[in-house]
């Protein structure tokens, strides 16, 4: 394509209604909807429209009714139809090329539920609506957790064919017919795989299109939950007195701080035990809180692994959800006067009397000043009510 000089060259593409600028700094001011190209070379072409969203080319609307229309006469070639035509020697050639006003799709998509658990079903709707009849294009796509159970798939209570991706989770139905102002009705089955982790957000999503209709879509937001409320967890454990290997001395232990990494913490009965309950469903860390431990005791790690990395005052808790955690701690005492120092050392207040927070037993006691640490990270202290699951004890209310 060249210029008004026959050698500056003019872009083969432009835009309609533009001002068009060719390699020797010439400007060619198109007016609304015009194109223009000076020079071409003796041969075939063809028109290659991209498209306005709001418009569709070639029109469909037959040459009389076209010739009626204000602006007219027109000259209709096969160039009007983006078909090839040829340019021969002779005067310039004028080609007017019709489009069509797209017509609009509403789709609206449902689900029977906004939050399930992995395994449960869910029925999704898809209602689409269109302002002039044609064929339509029906995408439908999931995400990883939710499968489409084929055999389900509906429109307007109809089985309708459909092509199923290998993955199980998006279909499409292409020409499909559609009459202006009549609602179609897509129904399927899909279930949350049990792989579907909880509290994911899936969205799920119908895309409509047509080629003369605009495309629209619609999508669907599901929150997978934990089944039976296993989004929690719960901790137990307990400190022993003793050297590795060998059966645990009986000696008091309350006193001693637990930690979690979350700041919570729990201090242990007379038997050394703790438990955290109603956390959440995670990896969590456990640590002994050394300035709580008895006068001359000191942590040892009886088995070195993974969950404690070589650490005797901490370890990973690493549970499936709705399962319980337990962490063990073992503590010695170097010097046997200290131990016997720490165990006459059982005269100092109640937990109850240190941080305000009532000690049910009247047996745990607090070694060390607790008001650094604010009452409500406090979670209670060992409750075998709760591990008996006694229906009588209620610690929350």
């Amino acid at each position: 394509v060249y210029g008004n000089d026959l050698s500056s060259v003019y872009p083969a593409t432009v835009v309609t209604g533009s001002t068009v600028t060719d390699s020797a700094g010439e400007t060619y001011a198109l007016a609304p909807g015009e194109y223009r190209f000076p020079f071409v070379d003796i041969g075939t072409y063809r028109f290659e429209i991209s498209e306005p969203g709001a418009y569709a080319f070639p029109t469909e609307v037959d040459e009389a009714t076209l010739q009626g229309l204000p602006g007219g006469p027109f000259i209709l070639e096969p160039g009007s139809q983006l078909m090839p035509f040829d340019v021969v020697p002779g005067p310039p050639i004028q080609i007017d090329i019709a489009g069509d006003r797209r017509g609009l799709i509403d789709v609206q998509r449902f689900g029977s539920a906004s939050v399930i658990e992995a395994g449960e079903f869910i029925e999704y709707t898809a209602e689409i609506t269109v302002t002039e009849s044609g064929l339509i294009d029906i995408r439908d796509s999931l995400p990883f957790g939710v499968d489409i159970e084929d055999a389900s798939l509906r429109i307007n209570g109809m089985p309708v064919d459909a092509y199923l991706q290998e993955n199980g989770r998006s279909f499409r139905i292409d020409d499909f017919p559609a009459t202006a102002g009549r609602k179609i009705t897509l129904t399927y089955v899909a279930q949350s795989s049990i792989g579907a982790v909880p509290g994911d957000r899936i969205t799920t999503r119908t895309d409509v299109s047509s080629e003369r209709l605009l495309s629209a879509y619609d999508t669907h937001d599901l929150e997978i939950e934990a089944p039976f409320d296993l989004d929690d967890m719960a901790i137990v454990g307990d400190v022993t007195v003793g050297a590795c290997g060998k059966e645990p001395e009986t000696m008091n232990l309350s006193g001693i701080r637990i930690f979690l990494e979350t700041g919570d913490y729990a201090i242990t009965d007379a038997d050394g035990r703790f438990s955290f309950r109603d956390i959440s469903y995670r990896d969590h860390v456990v640590q002994i809180d050394e300035l709580t431990l008895p006068l001359g005791a000191r942590a040892v790690l009886c088995e070195s692994n993974v969950r404690n990395a070589g650490n005797p005052i901490s370890q990973f808790i690493d549970v499936a959800p709705g399962m319980l955690g337990r962490a063990e701690f073992r503590i010695v005492f170097d010097d046997p006067v200290l131990q016997e120092q720490a165990e006459e050392q059982r005269g100092l207040p109640s937990l109850s009397e240190v941080t305000g927070h009532p000690a049910k037993d009247g047996i745990v006691k607090a070694r060390v000043d607790d008001d650094f640490m604010p009452i409500a990270a406090r979670v209670p202290d060992f409750d075998q009510a709760w591990l008996e699951h006694d229906t009588r004890y209620h610690p929350r209310q």
